[in-house]
């Protein structure tokens, strides 16, 4: 992984459609003509919420929209007059073609790599969190990914580091899972040695599940 650190992005893609509803005129004042000529014609904005990926992202108990990119991407709307229009699914997954294809137009809480530049576009991250192994209490330190060879790892299908582990570290063996607290849960047990993620997701599900 070399040093790879999990960016959590407002991604556009290549195709966007926003809206201009009522924006902060102060904010408007800092744009030039086409900036403001370019929001004035946009159209509502699809946005990917993964619904299990607190507490950047999810659904609360009250069936609400929550989390730290939701709220970002609320002060972006204050700003700017732009109009989001949530896409919730079941899963981060059954959506993520979508969001690839264009059908979806954006995202506000995803990483970078290779594959996913080659059809996105990325703004410059408002946040950054390091990747971290999540182990047994039972195991000692873990000074490298290259220490999990030969055991089974964890990872959420679809997410960077599932991309980046099965690049740089071929020799692990990658148990895909559907979120965190299923790859928790799986390390819990024994079936996976490890589990690698977002820390400050994880950290939370940890505390979450006990």
């Amino acid at each position: 992984m070399k040093d790879k650190r999990f960016i959590v992005l407002i991604l556009l893609c290549l195709l966007l459609s926003l809206t201009l509803s009522a924006a902060d005129a102060s904010f408007l004042t800092s744009l030039n003509d086409e900036e403001r000529s370019l929001l004035a014609r946009q159209k509502p904005l699809t946005v990917l919420i993964n619904p299990s990926w607190e507490p950047l992202e999810y659904i609360n108990k009250q069936g609400e929209l929550s989390g730290l990119s939701v709220a970002y991407l609320g002060e972006v709307s204050n700003l700017t007059g732009l109009e989001f229009v949530p896409v919730v699914t079941d899963s981060w997954q059954d959506a993520y073609g979508k969001l690839l294809s264009g059908e979806i137009a954006m995202t506000g809480s995803i990483s970078k790599t290779e594959r996913r530049e080659a059809t996105l576009r990325f703004s410059e991250p408002y946040l950054t969190v390091p990747l971290a192994i999540i182990a047994g209490e039972q195991v000692g330190y873990i000074g490298s990914l290259a220490e999990l060879e030969g055991k089974k790892v964890a990872v959420i299908s679809n997410y960077a580091a599932q991309e980046w582990l099965a690049r740089d570290y071929p020799n692990l063996t990658l148990v895909e899972v559907s979120t965190v607290a299923e790859g928790l849960t799986l390390v819990a047990r024994g079936e996976c040695f490890a589990l690698v993620e977002n820390l400050l997701v994880a950290n939370h599900y940890r505390s979450k599940l006990g």
